[in-house]
């Protein structure tokens, strides 16, 4: 991936459409149903196991796909939604894993549902997309982050007392929600679960950076929407140090090291102080990367792209 100051280019690490059909003589239900027993083309649509798939909606299936390498990915489709809206679909799955060339077979699949389905898929709404980029020089102990709007939770997450994991800001179910967090301690994890008898490597530094955005709406209401990213600031800890030699500004960047700087600004008790040290952070110590109005362009596009060349 190409660098812009330092940073990935933005990819999306999940996605989720919605969109309404009108019932011309065949339902989904039938052909799905159908569907659900044949393995074509490389492809196999099964129902899905767990309850979290059916929490809104009657019917779930994953549709497995084969991709180069001889791995496969898959692609959640949902039907039958327990609001009684009837005609009503929603796809989610991994941009990163399941590349447009073969999405195709996802659309061949609806294609055999639903009559005319090229003509409804531009009208899909975006219900979910995980904007997403790395950082490979900076880790997460040098960077701070906080949001404009107070009453955003902020949670400093640790794996053990010694190793900051990640920053959160934003609840599980918020419209917004931003996250930081070392993804090569992740893959770390992640081998020694899976595979502890693997020989022991080292991963490199990998930052990864998390905007979780619901509600998108359609093109149209996307090209229209105001930037969803400027409410959050990220701060490099080393300029932030750097901006003052006034102890009081020292120990008020220690302290967000030490809870997260969302959680050090809102315990001032001083509200001008806290404005300006909010404006102090976003002006004069965001790293070169962090520009909001640049990732969220990328963002449009590749949304564009998903639905468009799909």
């Amino acid at each position: 991936m190409s660098l812009h100051n330092g940073r990935t280019s933005v990819f999306i690490d999940k996605f989720s459409v919605t969109f309404s059909v009108p019932n011309e003589g065949r339902t989904w239900q039938d052909a799905a149903e159908a569907l659900s027993h044949l393995c074509q083309q490389g492809y196999v649509l099964v129902p899905v196991r767990g309850e979290s798939a059916y929490e809104h909606y009657y019917a779930a299936w994953h549709a497995v796909v084969e991709i180069p390498g001889g791995k496969s990915a898959k692609c959640l489709i949902q039907a039958f939604p327990k609001s009684s809206k009837k005609g009503y679909l929603r796809l989610e799955w991994n941009p990163a894993k399941l590349p447009s060339a073969q999405f195709r077979v996802i659309k061949d699949i609806l294609a055999a549902c639903i009559p005319r389905i090229e003509e409804w898929w531009y009208t899909v709404k975006v219900t979910r997309a995980d904007l997403t980029f790395d950082l490979h020089n900076t880790p997460i102990s040098r960077l701070l982050t906080f949001s404009a709007s107070a009453a955003t939770i902020g949670l400093r997450k640790k794996e053990n007392e010694r190793r900051l994991n990640a920053y959160v800001l934003g609840s599980e179910n918020s419209v917004k929600r931003l996250t930081i967090y070392d993804k090569a301690f992740e893959r770390l994890i992640r081998r020694d679960r899976e595979h502890p008898q693997r020989a022991k490597r080292l991963f490199r530094c990998c930052t990864r950076v998390e905007f979780r955005i619901r509600k998108i709406g359609n093109l149209v209401e996307m090209a229209g929407m105001k930037n969803p990213l400027s409410t959050f600031s990220v701060v490099a800890v080393a300029d932030a140090y750097a901006y003052s030699d006034n102890e009081a500004w020292h120990r008020f960047v220690r302290r967000c090291e030490s809870v997260g700087a969302q959680n050090a600004l809102s315990v001032l008790a001083d509200r001008k102080r806290r404005q300006l040290y909010r404006e102090i952070l976003r002006s004069f110590c965001t790293p070169m990367w962090f520009e909001p109005n640049q990732i969220w362009r990328e963002a449009q596009e590749k949304i564009r792209n998903l639905i468009l060349t799909n």
